[in-house]
Protein backbone atom coordinates (compact mmCIF):
# COMPACT_ATOMS: atom_id res chain seq x y z
CA UNK A 1 0.00 0.00 0.00
CA UNK A 2 2.46 2.68 0.99
CA UNK A 3 4.94 1.23 -2.21
CA UNK A 4 1.66 2.33 -4.38
CA UNK A 5 1.74 5.75 -2.58
CA UNK A 6 5.03 6.66 -3.18
CA UNK A 7 5.18 5.83 -6.72
CA UNK A 8 1.94 7.84 -6.96
CA UNK A 9 3.41 11.01 -5.15
CA UNK A 10 6.92 10.30 -7.22
CA UNK A 11 4.95 10.26 -10.42
CA UNK A 12 2.51 13.74 -9.84
CA UNK A 13 5.40 15.40 -9.07
CA UNK A 14 8.36 14.36 -12.00
CA UNK A 15 8.22 15.70 -15.05
CA UNK A 16 6.24 13.61 -18.44
CA UNK A 17 9.32 13.27 -19.88
CA UNK A 18 11.54 12.01 -16.89
CA UNK A 19 11.90 8.75 -18.44
CA UNK A 20 13.02 10.27 -21.98
CA UNK A 21 15.59 12.71 -20.68
CA UNK A 22 16.53 10.27 -17.94
CA UNK A 23 17.89 8.06 -21.31
CA UNK A 24 18.96 10.79 -23.26
CA UNK A 25 21.03 11.76 -20.08
CA UNK A 26 22.35 7.97 -19.82
CA UNK A 27 22.80 8.18 -23.48
CA UNK A 28 25.19 11.08 -23.57
CA UNK A 29 27.06 10.14 -20.31
CA UNK A 30 27.96 7.04 -22.35
CA UNK A 31 29.13 9.04 -25.21
CA UNK A 32 31.16 11.39 -22.72
CA UNK A 33 33.03 8.34 -21.24
CA UNK A 34 33.83 7.08 -24.59
CA UNK A 35 35.35 10.54 -25.72
CA UNK A 36 37.18 11.44 -22.51
CA UNK A 37 40.95 10.08 -21.86
CA UNK A 38 40.60 7.79 -19.11
CA UNK A 39 42.23 9.84 -16.73
CA UNK A 40 39.36 12.24 -16.48
CA UNK A 41 36.45 9.63 -15.99
CA UNK A 42 34.70 10.37 -12.97
CA UNK A 43 35.76 13.88 -13.44
CA UNK A 44 32.71 14.62 -16.06
CA UNK A 45 29.09 13.93 -15.45
CA UNK A 46 26.10 14.99 -17.52
CA UNK A 47 24.09 16.63 -15.88
CA UNK A 48 20.75 17.32 -17.96
CA UNK A 49 19.80 16.68 -21.44
CA UNK A 50 16.33 19.01 -22.19
CA UNK A 51 15.20 21.76 -25.02
CA UNK A 52 17.75 23.90 -23.80
CA UNK A 53 20.29 21.28 -25.00
CA UNK A 54 23.31 19.31 -23.04
CA UNK A 55 24.78 20.46 -19.64
CA UNK A 56 27.90 18.93 -18.50
CA UNK A 57 29.44 19.30 -15.16
CA UNK A 58 33.06 19.17 -14.72
CA UNK A 59 34.97 18.56 -11.00
CA UNK A 60 37.58 21.18 -11.68
CA UNK A 61 38.09 24.09 -13.70
CA UNK A 62 41.27 22.86 -15.54
CA UNK A 63 38.86 19.75 -16.67
CA UNK A 64 36.24 22.42 -17.57
CA UNK A 65 38.80 24.42 -19.79
CA UNK A 66 40.05 21.21 -21.45
CA UNK A 67 36.23 20.22 -22.25
CA UNK A 68 36.18 23.66 -23.98
CA UNK A 69 38.62 23.25 -26.12
CA UNK A 70 37.86 20.56 -26.98
CA UNK A 71 34.39 21.24 -27.77
CA UNK A 72 33.58 21.07 -31.14
CA UNK A 73 34.75 17.31 -31.09
CA UNK A 74 32.84 16.74 -27.78
CA UNK A 75 30.00 18.76 -29.37
CA UNK A 76 30.15 16.01 -32.08
CA UNK A 77 30.34 12.96 -30.08
CA UNK A 78 27.43 14.18 -27.95
CA UNK A 79 24.90 15.11 -31.26
CA UNK A 80 25.97 11.58 -32.48
CA UNK A 81 24.35 10.51 -29.27
CA UNK A 82 21.71 12.44 -28.69
CA UNK A 83 20.18 11.83 -32.06
CA UNK A 84 19.87 15.99 -33.11
CA UNK A 85 21.76 19.29 -32.40
CA UNK A 86 22.11 20.56 -29.53
CA UNK A 87 24.22 23.22 -27.83
CA UNK A 88 26.61 22.05 -25.23
CA UNK A 89 27.06 24.07 -21.68
CA UNK A 90 29.99 23.04 -19.69
CA UNK A 91 30.19 24.01 -15.70
CA UNK A 92 32.57 23.61 -13.41
CA UNK A 93 30.74 22.06 -9.70
CA UNK A 94 33.41 20.27 -7.68
CA UNK A 95 33.11 16.59 -6.90
CA UNK A 96 32.31 17.15 -3.29
CA UNK A 97 28.53 18.84 -4.44
CA UNK A 98 28.31 15.58 -6.42
CA UNK A 99 29.39 13.19 -3.64
CA UNK A 100 26.80 11.87 -1.21
CA UNK A 101 28.83 11.31 2.04
CA UNK A 102 27.17 8.99 4.76
CA UNK A 103 28.54 9.51 8.56
CA UNK A 104 29.83 6.39 9.84
CA UNK A 105 27.86 5.01 12.55
CA UNK A 106 28.85 6.50 15.70
CA UNK A 107 30.79 3.89 18.00
CA UNK A 108 28.85 2.37 20.93
CA UNK A 109 29.49 4.39 24.12
CA UNK A 110 32.21 3.11 26.35
CA UNK A 111 31.00 1.21 29.36
CA UNK A 112 30.81 3.23 32.56
CA UNK A 113 32.53 1.80 35.10
CA UNK A 114 30.64 1.06 39.03
CA UNK A 115 33.50 3.89 40.61
CA UNK A 116 32.32 6.37 38.25
CA UNK A 117 28.90 5.79 38.71
CA UNK A 118 29.36 5.66 42.80
CA UNK A 119 31.28 9.14 42.23
CA UNK A 120 28.62 10.25 41.01
CA UNK A 121 25.84 9.36 43.30
CA UNK A 122 28.10 11.11 45.99
CA UNK A 123 29.23 14.41 44.20
CA UNK A 124 25.03 14.54 43.78
CA UNK A 125 24.29 14.40 47.49
CA UNK A 126 26.45 17.50 47.71
CA UNK A 127 24.32 19.65 44.92
CA UNK A 128 22.00 22.14 46.63
CA UNK A 129 19.57 22.43 43.60
CA UNK A 130 16.75 19.66 44.47
CA UNK A 131 15.81 18.92 41.13
CA UNK A 132 19.71 19.06 39.96
CA UNK A 133 20.28 16.29 42.66
CA UNK A 134 17.04 14.39 41.70
CA UNK A 135 18.15 14.51 38.43
CA UNK A 136 22.17 13.24 38.91
CA UNK A 137 20.55 10.47 41.53
CA UNK A 138 18.12 9.72 38.45
CA UNK A 139 21.41 9.45 35.97
CA UNK A 140 22.93 7.46 39.14
CA UNK A 141 20.09 5.01 39.18
CA UNK A 142 19.65 4.71 35.33
CA UNK A 143 23.66 3.87 34.83
CA UNK A 144 23.64 1.35 37.95
CA UNK A 145 20.67 -0.55 36.16
CA UNK A 146 22.17 -0.63 32.80
CA UNK A 147 26.27 -1.78 33.99
CA UNK A 148 25.22 -3.14 36.99
CA UNK A 149 27.70 -6.27 36.43
CA UNK A 150 30.43 -4.25 34.59
CA UNK A 151 33.37 -2.77 36.00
Amino acid sequence: MAKGNIKRFCQSVLPEDFQQVTAATRTCQSALDTWLPERLHGMVQVTTVDAAGISIAASTPVVANYLRLHLEALRESLIKAAGKPMPVQIKTRPASVSEVVLAEKPAPPAPVKQATIAQLSSSASAIEDEALRQAMHSLAKTLTNKYNSKD
